[in-house]
């Protein structure tokens, strides 16, 4: 049985990719949940490739509770290695949506990482593109 959150959750996501059915959005989000949970093991490889400060501040910032206060912190401390600062932070905000839900989180507080991830990660994204226009933050 699903929640109201949860069908309302698939209901958004079928209309806004155009699947003709409920069952046909369900088959599909189970394949992208699937596809997903296998990445998890090549994410810990990656992230365990990061030098040891880089590593102890995004296994901070991929905690569910982690703020996005402490996040941005390790961003500015990062900020210097900029391209590859985003990419890792990136990298692990979807990581995390994925642990909270592995670790037993509920959907909705899942889905709420999730939604928290897209927002950062949009506003890092403006924030290079305004870079690369010359502009100041």
């Amino acid at each position: 049985m699903m929640s109201d959150s949860e069908l309302s959750a698939v209901d958004e996501w079928r209309f806004s990719n155009r699947i003709g059915t409920r069952a046909e959005a369900i088959r599909r989000l189970c394949q992208l949940g699937l596809a997903a949970d296998k990445a998890v093991p090549g994410i810990w490889h990656l992230v365990r490739t990061f030098t040891d400060r880089e590593y102890l501040a995004l296994m901070d910032m991929a905690k569910p509770e982690a703020s996005a206060d402490e996040r941005s912190s390790v961003m500015r401390e990062m900020e210097q290695d900029g391209d590859r600062a985003r990419l890792i932070l990136g990298t692990l905000l979807l990581f995390r949506t994925l642990l909270s839900y592995r670790s037993g989180e509920s959907f909705d507080a899942s889905l709420a990482l999730a939604e928290l991830a897209d927002d950062e990660i949009k506003a890092e994204l403006a924030y290079a593109l305004s870079q690369l226009n010359g502009d100041q933050r």
